[in-house]
């Protein structure tokens, strides 16, 4: 949907011609429709207004120098930790993705994100572009559970029923095979427990009719 601009003169090891400081930044991402943020380890160098919008925060300078986990819902804080992780590693931005998120006011939204590596005022950081999919998760949702309840009562519907049927026997005949490996487990085990102490008397009355 989105994609991050190129700059040929954009280094993150120093190796490129030049870097872009933040004021270049910022008169950049400043009115992009999206929000934007940039961050050095997870903590928050710069965020343009639309994320202010997007994040219920009044002044996004009062928040620079905020955590960036501050703003992910702990449903998602792995995810995002996974993902920059592979940014870090394979250094190419990672695909958008749908994560649950944090508003300044507690409340929780849905949004789609992208990451790369950037250069921010000449130090290695991560910049971010997320737009709201809240509606979208949530009108999934709302399909999703008119698929499987009846629309009058609410209740669990024919197709909801079949599939949970489905999967306890599903469960049932997996629980059947698992019993009959431990049967058959436990058989091999007793009979060659009763070999052994078969083998074992045999010799001792071999070697008590020696002496």
């Amino acid at each position: 949907m989105f994609a991050f601009p190129v700059f040929d003169d954009v280094a993150i090891s120093g190796r490129g011609r030049n870097t872009v400081d933040a004021s270049q930044y910022r008169r950049l991402f400043a009115d992009l429709p999206v929000a934007w943020i940039v961050h050095e380890r997870g903590v928050i160098r710069d965020f343009n207004a639309a994320a202010g919008d997007l994040f219920a925060v009044d002044s996004p300078e009062t928040r620079i120098g905020g955590r960036l986990l501050d703003y992910v819902h702990p449903e998602s804080a792995d995810s995002v930790r996974e993902r920059l992780q592979v940014l870090h590693e394979t250094g190419r931005p990672v695909r958008a993705v749908a994560e649950r998120m944090l508003r300044a006011d507690g409340r929780d939204l849905w949004v789609e994100t992208i990451a790369s590596l950037t250069a921010f005022d000449g130090r290695p950081a991560v910049q971010v572009l997320c737009w709201d999919i809240t509606e979208r998760v949530l009108e999934r949702a709302r399909l999703a559970h008119a698929a499987m309840h009846d629309g009058l009562t609410g209740l669990p519907n024919r197709v909801m029923l079949e599939q949970r049927w489905s999967a306890l026997r599903i469960r049932r005949r997996q629980g059947d095979v698992h019993r009959q490996s431990s049967s058959a487990i436990s058989t091999v085990s007793r009979r060659s427990m009763t070999i052994t102490v078969t083998r074992s008397a045999t010799q001792l009355s071999a070697s008590s009719r020696k002496d």
